[in-house]
């Protein structure tokens, strides 16, 4: 309480020398020089009330000074605030402002883009390749382009053919598809611009391309292959390395190029880059196609959807023929074929010992004859059951076509009948010995039927092993004059299938081809770099600042979060299940070794069986000690008493 007493009797005592100090009066003071004056030139009666009203006047100015002490406090604690407002908290706040105004300007960036991109020009396409059905439909323009599709799937065929006569399959897997997109840029500038002229210079702009390709490959496949073959193998590698690289690198980015060939490059050689050369026209195709590759991304997306639709009715048609044809006539026919075949398998299966003695000779030639007439009904059925699966696999429409047989698979199956072939003669051979073995001895005791029976059964083993052998040679040259069968059918099916790819696909690469130029006409500019300009012209902090600020925000959220813990938790899981993995490593290397240690203790140390000397095993101590027999002489003091004892032991 005493506290408040001090502060009223000083308050006014330093509002009095903070008013002197700062030469200041305060508003409402009573001046007691202005009352003497009055009651000196009017002195009467009343003076001893003018006198108590001058006491009275001095505690009001003592009121007045503790007041303006109190002004002057509030005064600076109203500066101290100002001044915090002015310079810390306003700043503050602007800064706050500033970040997130930059946060919320990028966010709406990002929502401009995204609706640019994932919905308006979509939808722009969607609408464009709408529009494209209408020629794709028509008859002359879906026959133009089939004439060029026939062509391009016609050559993926020949060389899917050549890759098998030659064993090099990669023919067929590399050549093929760019046949094909050559074929799809030819469409693409025919319907472009209504004119074979202006398909063709786009055509022979990707062959170039792509030959192009090949001969990179070739450098960087090629040698390298053959430094194989001799001792300086390494050196040249070593030498080829660098341009090996830049090589790959280089048949990536231009077979990258080619698929954008097929729709930007057909409108860029045709119109911007006519006139260039043929470095200048890649160098532009590659640009241009940069600036549009969004919208030719998702072209292909939206011509594949609706191209299902409008090409449902033709590949139905084409696919319920195909299955008509292979249910209906291929399969049934082969069908039947095998039924007789395995018929007449059964009739000619022997039905006694081929050795019989009591055969006479017509009845063994007529079970050779029957051996015979089997092995070649066995080598047709076969042949009849593989062209059955060959068809049943192949004549599908959504099948890729295989060869009946490749090359190797051939060889290998003529390889094993000349080893079988082999075999018979070892055999027969095998058994001729046998037999004349027999003969000899027969021959020492001079039957003479027993004798003449062996004759026969030479004889007979002889002709039986001949017809085997016959068979086989027969079923060699069979296999054998397959191949030109085989490639035959197989030559046929790749042309076939060719043409039903091309009457099916032609719907969706027409297509393709008409929506083109409209997707191509879309872009003008670059509607990420205009938003970016925008940002940057209003802010030159925008965008780059408010998206480092974002980044922040996601970090401090995920290090802030349970996202760490569970990050923390997989990496750690991770390094459990390396450790756990390295252990069970360490274990099947150290588990054998311990295994056959344990057999070499067990070996040393296995105790007697029931047949061995026991008294071998064992030995005795001086003091009557028992101790294993190995101990003795090991260097160190088995027996209790001193080491001695094993050589004063039994």
């Amino acid at each position: 309480m005493n506290i408040y007493y001090l502060i009223i009797a000083v308050a006014p005592i330093l509002g009095y020398i903070a008013a002197t100090q700062r030469k200041e009066t305060p508003a409402g003071l009573l001046k007691m020089n202005t009352l003497s004056d009055v009651v000196s030139e009017n002195p009467s009666w009343h003076l001893p009330i003018v006198v108590l009203g001058m006491f009275f006047s001095f505690l009001f100015n003592v009121g007045i000074y503790s007041i303006h002490f109190i002004k002057i406090i509030l005064d600076y604690i109203g500066f101290i605030f100002k001044w915090i407002y002015n310079k810390i908290i306003l700043p503050i706040g602007k800064v706050i402002f500033k970040i997130i105004v930059l946060i919320v300007d990028v966010l709406l960036l990002i929502l401009r883009l995204l609706n640019r991109y994932f919905i308006n020009i979509p939808l722009e396409i969607f609408l464009s390749v709408i529009k494209s059905v209408s020629p794709v439909v028509k008859w002359s323009s879906y026959f133009r382009s089939l004439k060029v599709i026939v062509l391009g799937f016609t050559a993926y065929a020949i060389l899917e053919f050549l890759g098998h006569l030659f064993d090099l399959p990669l023919i067929g897997k590399i050549g093929g598809p760019f046949c094909i997109a050559i074929s799809i840029t030819w469409v693409v500038g025919l319907v472009s611009f209504d004119s074979h002229l202006k398909g063709k210079k786009a055509a022979f702009f990707a062959t170039s391309v792509i030959c192009l390709i090949l001969l990179i490959s070739g450098f960087v496949f090629g040698p390298n292959q053959l430094t194989l073959i001799h001792g300086w193998s390494g050196v040249i590698t070593g030498l080829l390395y660098a341009p090996s690289v830049l090589g790959i690198v280089s048949i990536f980015l231009l077979t990258l190029t080619v698929l954008f060939i097929t729709n930007v490059g057909v409108i860029y050689v045709n119109t911007i880059g006519e006139s260039e050369s043929f470095t200048s026209k890649i160098k532009g195709v590659v640009k241009d196609a940069f600036s549009r590759c969004w919208y030719f991304l998702w072209q292909p997306v939206f011509v594949v959807l609706i191209g299902l639709i409008i090409s449902l009715i033709p590949y139905y048609l084409t696919h319920f023929s195909n299955s008509n044809l292979q249910t209906n006539i291929i399969d049934p026919i082969l069908q039947r074929k095998d039924g007789k075949l395995n018929e007449m398998l059964e009739l000619n299966t022997l039905k006694l010992s081929l050795m019989n003695d009591s055969l006479t000779d017509q009845e063994f030639k007529a079970c050779l004859d029957t051996i015979k007439t089997k092995n070649d009904l066995q080598v047709e059925s076969k042949e009849n059951k593989r062209y059955r699966e060959y068809f049943k696999s192949n004549i599908p429409l959504r099948s890729v076509p295989v060869a009946v047989l490749s090359n190797s698979k051939l060889k290998e199956e003529i390889s094993k009948l000349k080893e079988e072939k082999s075999e018979l003669r070892s055999e027969l051979k095998k058994e001729l010995k046998e037999l004349k073995s027999e003969l000899k001895d027969i021959q020492s005791y001079g039957d003479a039927a027993e004798l003449a029976r062996k004759n026969k059964q030479i004889t007979r083993t002889k002709q039986h092993y001949n017809v085997l052998i016959s068979s086989k040679i027969s079923e060699i040259s069979f296999v054998e004059s397959c191949k030109t069968k085989y490639n035959l059918t197989y030559i046929l099916i790749l042309l076939g299938k060719a043409i039903l790819f091309s009457v099916v696909l032609t719907l969706l690469i027409n297509l393709y081809g008409y929506s083109v130029l409209p997707i191509y006409q879309m872009h003008s500019k670059s509607y990420l770099a205009s938003e970016i300009k925008s940002a940057n012209e209003k802010d030159r902090l925008q965008p780059w600042v408010g998206m480092f600020l974002i980044a922040l925000i996601m970090v401090a959220i995920f290090f802030s979060s349970g996202y760490k813990n569970i990050f923390n938790s997989l990496t750690e899981l991770f390094k459990t299940e390396n450790v756990k993995s390295n252990i069970s490593e360490i274990k099947e290397k150290i588990e054998p070794k311990v295994e056959a240690e344990k057999e070499i203790v067990e070996e040393v140390v296995a105790p007697p069986t029931e047949d061995s000397d026991v008294e071998n095993y064992y030995f005795n101590c001086a003091d009557g000690t028992i101790i294993n027999n190995y101990q003795v002489n090991d260097g160190i003091c088995d027996c209790p008493d001193y080491c001695d004892d094993e050589q004063m032991g039994d």
